[in-house]
């Protein structure tokens, strides 16, 4: 029984490429390349704009900016937890869409 590596079919090596066939012709182009893309109306409630907000502010915390500015210790405490909880979730949902892809879990069924 022939693997399916083995049953497509070759090309000739000595039938004309058909980039080759035109040489008085330029190559073809597809239209879109020929004109640039508009940009799409930006969604901002999705999960990379989350993600790089928490990263951002549980960064911008860990270093020091806020907590050196505010002489409030309760504040600070408050404000580093929301964003470590944040970070922490965008962190869980990258691991768990990580092991969906390489087939270590299987995706929950969709509650539709």
């Amino acid at each position: 029984m022939p693997s399916k590596r083995t049953s497509r079919r070759k090309r000739d090596s000595n039938a004309p490429r058909p980039e080759l066939a035109r040489p008085n012709q330029p190559p073809m182009r597809s239209p879109s390349a020929a004109t640039p893309r508009a940009m799409g109306e930006w969604n901002w409630k999705t999960f990379p704009v989350f993600f790089a907000f928490s990263l951002g502010g549980f960064l911008g915390l860990y270093l020091g900016v806020v907590t050196g500015t505010t002489g409030n210790r309760w504040f600070t405490i408050v404000v580093f937890s929301a964003f470590a909880m944040l970070l922490g979730w965008g962190l869980s949902r990258i691991l768990v869409r990580w092991l969906i892809h390489r087939k270590l879990v299987k995706p929950r069924a969709s509650r539709l």
